[in-house]
């Protein structure tokens, strides 16, 4: 069951007959709620007191339903119990409500919380553990890897805050495994399938950088998550989304480290603070850990480094290839050198504004691939897909593998952009001629990365042009607030919005001033053909940004009747399916 967070409700006893004197004593004498009472010359204290004397109670009761159901002799101790009391302790501050009064310069607060919902909040996180469970086996089916580690971990600290952690099963069969057994031995055993194989050493100014490819069961993954030992601090969280890892040592520690220490991401703290229960117990919990998930991995004697980013080989389709990969070598060697002044030769105008938004977007670092990149002829241009770069940010921590694409028209660069996963362009790719042409599959694979490196390079005016002058723009967000009755709180639901081309281009454009960086994931791609040559795209959506992270469902509905401008008629986002379990999509809408 889901809440919505508490209102404020402001009574002055003495001034404000609207409201009955005895309330509060109803409140305390009713046995129905949990209750603290805090008195102080400001509303602050005042409020701060209450809400002591209010989690005190409630921190009695769920300590007591734990000791009734554990017993310390089966591994949980008093700190451990102590630290998911909290848990449950902090939770009700969102959901509590309050009463304040005023009498003779003196501010009192009454903060009251239903008692039926102390075991809610029990419920509450039994449904996100089994949620967790199926997005992380869709995940590692999937080769995501770093999701899967992230659910199953999300799943494992939730359930070890429950009472009965010890008799929930995965699915309701008697002979079903105990979850409490089951989510640490698939962590374990994901951790174990994983390998890395160092495929190059780059030297830099002030060290090295190593290229490794991250596989499970021999197999290059789709995601992963994770952070590194410089010689001197653990580094910043990695995102990779390509298969590939960098890790960058400095100083001494680049020339006498023998072995590389990696550790495989699973908390993902920011990313939980979509859901405040997964954060508030990261947060509050002692959290269990998994030596598995630091790998040492060896530098192989003797590795020889590379004095330039070179490009893998190019197929020689035809000579007029020939010059494509000495231009990619040079725009690579000048990334790595930091030096962009003789390559400007290389670009037209727009794929040199393109090139300084991409250098602009972090600091780039070109990484080695075992994959040769792809040529294809498309529409008069030839696009050479996909080199991995890793971004990072000053005044964050956070950094990015992003696969870049390289669009050239002549023997110059006209374009680039960030590239869709290896899955979403392989299922579009794979769709039959009668789901639409060869040509129009690869206008909507080209438009997903556009659309997706219009995000992370904040380019508004390519998202300005997209969307159709009258586009539907529908934004869903969990509506916060509550309607008492009778002393409960209505479930949470989702409000949705639907904004003008206007509203929509002003909210973006203040998102990107007030970011510093912003990033896109797209997973679980599904696309269908409507009428005419209308076509609806669904995608599960990961954002990250400086300041926010969400994942949510996306939803576009494209027309290419003119190939050469593809215009979006309708975008919408949900931050979770409706409640039979779909997302918006062509059904919802005329596609005429």
């Amino acid at each position: 069951m889901k809440y919505r967070t508490g209102f404020i409700i402001l009574v002055i006893f003495c001034s404000f007959p609207l409201f009955s004197q005895n309330q509060p004593k109803e409140i305390k004498n009713s046995g129905k709620y949990y209750w603290g009472e805090g008195k102080a010359a400001s509303l602050e204290v005042a409020d701060k007191y209450a809400l002591s004397d209010l989690l005190s109670q409630i921190s009695v009761q769920v300590e007591s339903q734990f000791r009734s159901t554990i017993r310390q002799s089966e591994g949980i101790h008093s700190e451990d119990i102590e630290s998911i009391v909290r848990t449950y302790s902090h939770a009700t501050i969102c959901y509590a409500d309050r009463l304040v009064a005023e009498n003779k310069g003196m501010i009192t607060v009454l903060r009251y919380f239903p008692r039926s919902q102390v075991k809610e909040l029990f419920e509450q996180r039994k449904e996100w553990i089994k949620g967790y469970v199926s997005l992380g086996k869709a995940s590692g089916q999937e080769l995501r890897i770093g999701d899967a580690l992230k659910y199953y971990y999300w799943s494992y600290i939730l359930l070890q805050s429950l009472p009965d952690c010890r008799e929930l099963t995965l699915e309701p069969e008697k002979q079903s495994p105990l979850l409490i057994n089951y989510l640490p031995d698939r962590i374990h055993s994901i951790l174990s399938g994983l390998s890395f194989e160092i495929l190059s050493v780059n030297p830099t100014s002030s060290g090295k950088i190593f290229n490794l490819q991250v596989l499970y069961e021999g197999k290059p993954v789709r995601n992963f998550d994770y952070t590194y030992w410089d010689g001197e601090n653990w580094s910043t969280l990695v995102g990779s989304r390509t298969g590939h890892a960098a890790v960058e040592l400095f100083g001494a520690s680049a020339g006498s480290m023998d072995r590389i220490l990696l550790a495989a991401e699973l908390k993902n703290i920011n990313e939980s603070k979509i859901n405040p229960e997964v954060w508030n117990v990261l947060e509050n919990a002692i959290l269990p850990s998994f030596p598995k998930a630091t790998f040492n991995i060896p530098i192989p004697a003797g590795i020889a480094e590379k004095t330039a980013f070179v490009p893998k080989n190019i197929r020689q389709q035809d000579d007029s290839l020939s010059l494509y990969p000495d231009i990619i070598k040079k725009i690579h060697q000048s990334i790595g050198n930091k030096d962009y002044a003789g390559i400007r030769n290389c670009f037209t105008e727009d794929g040199y504004r393109d090139f300084e938004c991409l250098i602009k977007y972090g600091n780039a670092v070109v990484l080695e691939s075992s994959i040769e990149p792809e040529i294809i002829s498309f529409r008069g241009e030839l696009l050479v897909r996909s080199y991995p770069m890793l971004f990072s940010f000053r005044n964050n921590q956070q950094q990015f593998i992003e696969n870049v694409v390289y669009s050239f028209t002549g023997n110059k660069i006209s374009n680039i952009s960030f590239a869709v996963s290896g899955q979403t362009f392989q299922d579009v790719m794979s769709k039959s001629e009668g789901f639409g042409s060869l040509e129009q599959r690869y206008i909507l694979i080209r438009m997903l990365e556009h659309y997706k490196t219009a995000y992370c390079l904040k380019d508004t005016d390519f998202l300005d042009n997209i969307f159709a002058e009258n586009a539907i723009i529908i934004v869903g967000k969990k509506l916060v607030g509550s309607q008492k009755i009778e002393g409960m709180y209505q479930v949470s639901d989702i409000e949705y919005i639907r904004l003008t081309k206007h509203q929509f281009m002003e909210r973006l454009k203040k998102s990107f001033r007030n970011n510093e960086f912003v990033n896109l994931r797209f997973d679980a791609t599904k696309i269908r053909k409507g009428k005419s040559e209308i076509y609806g795209i669904q995608l599960e959506q990961h954002y990250y940004s400086s300041s926010y992270s969400d994942k949510g469902y996306l939803f576009l509905m494209v027309d290419l009747k003119d190939t050469d401008k593809p215009c979006i008629y309708v975008r919408t986002w949900q931050p979770e399916p409706h409640p039979d379990g779909s997302v918006y999509g062509l059904e919802m809408f005329d596609s005429n």
